[in-house]
């Protein structure tokens, strides 16, 4: 996934809407990913938060189905606790991600 990750930054550098889908992917999986029902995390983001943790499993917490084209095309704010998340099947879906559908 990251050597993909790589190589698509890499040669999508000067289009910055490229960069944009690949920042809100990278932060809704490496960063604040979560994986499975019941929920499981795995992004850096949260495991290394304290808050974050406490906030993913408050029931009140939004957690949306893990769509590609939902996340490019979202926002974040890295400076507080996550608004909402998206939740992928697993990491073997991570690593499955397309990145011809990121144009």
């Amino acid at each position: 996934f990251m050597e993909d990750f790589g190589k698509h930054g890499v040669a999508n550098l000067k289009k910055s809407h490229v960069i944009r889908q690949l920042q809100n992917l990278y932060w809704f999986t490496i960063e604040f990913g979560v994986c499975e029902d019941p929920t499981k995390i795995y992004g850096a983001g949260i495991i290394s938060s304290f808050g974050e943790t406490n906030h993913i499993f408050d029931p009140e917490t939004t957690i949306y189905p893990f769509e590609l084209e939902k996340v490019l095309g979202n926002s974040f704010i890295n400076s507080e606790i996550q608004g909402h998340y998206y939740r992928i099947g697993g990491l073997d879906a991570v690593y499955g991600i397309d990145f011809k559908h990121i144009h």
